[in-house]
């Protein structure tokens, strides 16, 4: 189920200018992630996350019931938000299994495997949406249409910062 549904949602940032570069960036970081954490779970002076199980279950679903509510209430503030807290969340998920897994604490080396793609799996389509939703904080009065290059533009909110008024958009140059 997670290899058909990640092929198009590769192929769809593929498709967008700047898509290639978004994938190879979120491929990388994700790599950087796992290597670097498990390369720290597994040294001595490592923090012991034999406790952290409850926290990461408890975390991951709150998360994820967020994410419900973001895509129910149509927040894409909120919904970036609950990317960037799955991508803390399946880190330390990262660093609890690889613990486990080296200090004997999981023994079915199947199950072991799996928990750790899911994770990277969940770190990859998380940074991704992380990575995908950059904003830019522009100032109303200016015009953001030029001739040369359309730009789709999606107004999240308005914040007032003392006279002046500013708009925080996610803006994709759809040329």
């Amino acid at each position: 189920f997670m290899g058909y549904t990640l092929g198009p949602m590769i192929g769809h940032y593929l498709s967008m200018s700047g898509g290639p570069q978004l994938v190879a960036t979120s491929m990388g970081v994700t790599g950087a992630i796992f290597l670097g954490l498990s390369w720290y779970a597994r040294s001595t002076r490592a923090v012991n996350t034999a406790n952290w199980g409850s926290f990461l279950i408890i975390g991951i679903l709150t998360a994820f019931g967020l994410g419900l509510a973001a895509i129910f209430f149509q927040m894409p503030a909120l919904s970036l938000a609950v990317s960037g807290l799955f991508v803390l969340l399946m880190s330390g998920l990262s660093m609890y299994e690889t613990q486990n897994i080296v200090r004997g604490g999981e023994t079915n080396y199947i199950l072991a495997t799996v928990s750790l793609y899911v994770t990277i799996y969940n770190l990859f389509t998380s940074l991704l949406h992380t990575i995908d939703g950059y904003y830019v904080v522009v100032n109303v009065t200016q015009c953001w249409h030029s001739q040369l290059v359309q730009l789709e533009e999606q107004v999240l909110f308005v914040v007032n910062v003392g006279t002046q008024k500013y708009s925080v958009r996610r803006v994709r140059s759809i040329t």
